[in-house]
């Protein structure tokens, strides 16, 4: 995944201008129905994910209105949302759900996309040559560090929905814990460490063989300055999975 590159400034006023134009989530039924499936729509809603139309007509008056708003498609290729070469065209339309990662100050760096199908495509996207410059989470953490009054653990998970995930169960359990989550079980950056800096860490990363080697690599790139270092695996696959088999349980 690559450095951040992209100019802040103008990817922050992008992608909230995209959140504008798009609408909150219940402005469209299929991105809402896949993340209330999920058991995560408040949440999701919390952090201010929105969700994209269907490719065409809908999307693309979204595109023009940004090329418009920003000086040209020129913008749209300097944050990664457009390819070069392309006509006014969004790089993979068919990732709806839209994801915002903050940085500490809360303003929106970059937008992550998955599909809400089943197509055996790629999942995620990031907005071209550009990735988060920090963790999924990083504009609370001060925030739930006060509200909780304590010296919580940092739990670091996988991805954007298990971060969610892995926060509502620590919600349903009355656990108090901070939970920011990475790119992907391959992403340690050292900047990062300075967030985790005598502190209590739980590395939560998928149960299986990437996460194990994402969360040594963590480890080691990461929390050398850590207080406290676990290493913590969700019982029924990812998060997520566990989140809803924990609420099926309670249902049942």
């Amino acid at each position: 995944m690559p450095e951040p590159t992209v100019d802040p400034e103008l990817a922050h006023h992008v992608n909230a201008k995209l959140a504008e134009l798009c609408g909150p989530l219940s402005t469209h039924a299929d991105v809402l129905a896949y993340i209330t499936g999920r058991a995560l729509r408040a949440d999701a809603e919390a952090c201010g994910c929105f969700g994209l139309p269907l490719p065409g007509d809908a999307q693309l008056s979204i595109i023009e209105a940004l090329a418009r708003e920003f000086g040209g498609r020129q913008a749209l290729i300097d944050v990664g949302l457009m390819f070069v070469g392309d006509e006014l065209r969004l790089h993979a339309p068919e990732n709806r759900l839209c994801i915002p990662w903050r940085s500490a100050d809360g303003r929106i760096s970059v937008v992550q996309r998955r599909r809400i199908d089943r197509q055996d495509r790629k999942k995620y996207v990031f907005p071209l040559d550009a990735s988060p410059a920090e963790p999924f989470g990083a504009s609370l953490v001060t925030e739930t560090r006060a509200m909780l009054g304590s010296d919580p653990p940092i739990i670091v998970t996988e991805g954007a929905l298990d971060t969610l995930a892995r926060r509502k169960i620590a919600r349903l359990g009355s656990e108090a814990a901070i939970v920011v989550g990475v790119p992907s079980a391959t992403m340690a950056r050292p900047e990062w460490s300075a967030m985790f800096e005598s502190r209590q860490v739980i590395v939560a990363f998928d149960p299986d063989g990437p996460g194990d080697r994402g969360a040594a690599r963590f480890i080691e790139v990461c929390l050398a300055s850590a207080r406290r270092v676990e290493r913590e695996r969700s019982r029924f696959g990812d998060w997520n999975e566990t989140l809803l088999h924990l609420l099926k349980r309670e249902n049942a």
